[in-house]
């Protein structure tokens, strides 16, 4: 079974129609609006983990903040890949 994993998907990744997939998106990413990615993966059935004052690099500045944030990505993206 093929597994996507969304890293601050842009608006274009929708284009290919993932399936059986996760994202994730910052309210901050200077290259996609989190707004429509969560809409957009709202619409395909995607379960979509937005993180708040996150840029595309999914860094909010705050080195405790984006520790916590990867701890929480990281988790999440393991118990999809393995379900």
């Amino acid at each position: 079974v093929c597994c996507h994993v969304l890293y601050t998907p842009l608006d274009q990744t929708f284009v290919f129609e993932p399936q059986n997939a996760i994202a994730f998106i910052g309210t901050k990413d200077q290259w996609s609006k989190a707004d429509k990615i969560v809409s957009l993966s709202k619409d395909r059935g995607i379960p979509v983990n937005v993180y708040e004052d996150a840029n595309h690099s999914l860094e909010t500045g705050s080195v405790h903040e984006d520790i916590v944030n990867l701890e929480d990505i990281m988790e999440r993206t393991r118990t999809f890949l393995k379900d």
